[in-house]
């Protein structure tokens, strides 16, 4: 669920809620990308690669003026577990942000950087 609120043509606000959600980390998750539009597949390692936009629990606030875009995420920094059939609580206990410019249609450049808790759920040491 997301919000945008626009200051004037320049500049907006915006608040995101997602359960599961995206975080701002990296570019947006593969289907959620304008170069995705005729390519209906993900690849293969689409959730090896990147399992951040299936994570439960994900708040982001944004500010955009012109081109320039600033984000920051609180999120739960692990992988849902293997029962996909239910809810995992969302713990909120790492952070990312990003900041973004896209200086034509064409280009769009990005930094973020995140702290992540744990990026996996480990499974019991077998002897």
């Amino acid at each position: 669920m997301g919000y945008t609120h626009a200051i004037n043509k320049d500049m907006d606000v915006y608040a995101y809620l997602g359960y599961p959600g995206e975080p701002a980390i990296s570019a947006p998750a593969f289907m959620h990308r304008v170069s995705a539009m005729n390519n209906p597949d993900a690849p293969l390692g689409h959730h090896w690669q990147d399992a951040t936009h299936i994570t439960f629990g994900v708040g982001t606030l944004g500010f955009r003026y012109k081109q320039v875009k600033a984000e920051f995420s609180s999120f739960t920094g692990r992988e849902p577990d293997e029962n996909r059939y239910n809810f995992d609580k969302p713990l909120f206990d790492s952070y990312a942000y990003r900041v973004s410019y896209n200086p034509s249609r064409q280009w769009a450049l990005q930094f973020s950087r995140l702290s992540c808790t744990a990026r996996k759920r480990w499974s019991p040491m077998r002897t």
